[in-house]
């Protein structure tokens, strides 16, 4: 399943290497309904992607840094 999901908090756990996203649903489908808040955890080797509308110096360095 897919999810579009705005990011409103992000949270890491050094132990397990994990990223816990926290935010709401913009895009709709048959399972998830628009603006419900859902609870992402992104793990190695595990595909996800990131958008975002500008993007800034810092922010290109960070990813090209991974």
């Amino acid at each position: 399943m897919k999810l579009g999901v705005e990011v409103e908090d992000v949270d890491f756990d050094a132990e397990v290497a994990q990223i816990r996203l926290r935010g709401k649903n913009y895009v709709e489908n048959e399972h998830v309904k628009l603006g419900s808040y859902h609870t992402l955890e992104l793990e190695p080797h595990r595909d996800f992607t990131l958008s975002k509308d500008e993007w800034d110096t810092y922010a290109i360095d960070r990813v090209k840094q991974v």
